[in-house]
């Protein structure tokens, strides 16, 4: 948006061959610090990290994002992601919890990033990130954050960044923590699904559990299409993910005596079992969470492998 030359950024930061900055691409956290590091020294946009973490939304974060839509309140939402940030790409150098001091709450963030240009990124980076997912979920009402507490001194951008997070905002403090008044944890959230966020969470713990475990490589494909909601992700975009070549995946998957496409249909039809026994989300949403273009389309798969409509199923289980 600002005009800068990616592939330059890429190059001088020893990453320029085999990366392609228009697909989504997953980066070891060494690689992806060594790439933020040479933006900053290249980069001059004012509240560049705030800037980045306002482009996301609830849905980027796959199925951990789903179960924050659907928390039934604030503080179930917060409590969920902290628990399974690890899943999105959060290592041991970052951190966020939640505090309670009398009528006010507070969502502290921490960075022990090596270099201080890195530690305030990822702060101001997750502050945009909150700002966007509260107002996702407030539908884009007055902001809840009554003020926001920096450990980092006063920047020459100080009145963009207040401009854009709305609220005033304290340098050279003692934590870098983002107030809001703590009886708003208990509110309930407008698309509060008590079935749905617990099904969340369970494949959330699933893929915890998978990267808490040497995983095998048909473990890795279904953590994929599992965080992956809503999409039909191709094998090369797999490929992609695992940093191999689509030939060395599908020969390595057909070693473990399967296919690409048995997996997906594996992981699509184990999900919507779960959908139908376990929540009250209605067939044109479960067709859409599985990437289905047409309910027509996910009727047939779904008859196809379990013997009867998705209606008869969820009618026969219930």
């Amino acid at each position: 948006e600002f005009g800068y030359n990616w592939q330059s950024i890429l190059s001088s930061a020893g990453m320029g061959d085999g990366l392609n900055v228009e697909e989504s691409t997953d980066l070891p956290s060494d690689d992806y610090y060594r790439i933020l590091d040479q933006i900053l020294k290249v980069v001059d946009i004012p509240s560049f990290g705030i800037r980045v973490g306002q482009k996301f939304s609830l849905v980027d974060y796959g199925v951990l994002g789903y179960a924050r839509i659907s928390s039934p309140s604030f503080r179930h939402l917060l409590q969920t992601f902290f628990r399974f940030q690890q899943i999105v790409g959060s290592n041991d150098t970052f951190s966020e919890t939640l505090r309670e001091e009398g009528d006010q709450a507070m969502i502290e963030i921490r960075s022990s990033s090596e270099k201080n240009h890195l530690a305030r990124f990822d702060t101001e980076e997750a502050i945009g990130q909150w700002i966007s997912a509260t107002e996702d979920m407030t539908s884009g009402a007055d902001s809840i954050y009554t003020r926001i507490n920096l450990a980092f001194s006063k920047p020459d951008y100080a009145d963009d960044m207040q401009s854009l997070l709305g609220c005033p905002v304290f340098f050279d403090q003692p934590r870098n923590e983002m107030v809001f008044p703590a009886e708003f944890l208990d509110h309930p959230l407008t698309m509060a699904n008590e079935l749905t966020s617990q099904l969340c969470e369970q494949q959330c713990n699933t893929i915890l559990e998978g990267l808490n475990q040497q995983q095998g490589l048909v473990d890795q494909v279904r953590k994929l299409i599992i965080n992956l909601p809503g999409t039909v992700p191709t094998p090369e975009e797999i490929a992609g993910h695992l940093n191999v070549s689509y030939r060395t995946l599908r020969r390595r998957l057909s070693d473990e005596g399967t296919s690409f496409k048995e997996i997906h249909n594996e992981v699509r039809m184990g999900m919507a079992s779960e959908y139908l026994r376990q929540t009250d989300l209605t067939t044109q949403e479960i067709t859409y969470l599985l990437g289905y273009s047409e309910a027509s389309n996910f009727h047939r798969a779904f008859k196809a492998w379990y013997g009867k409509t998705p209606g008869d199923y969820r009618l026969a289980e219930a």
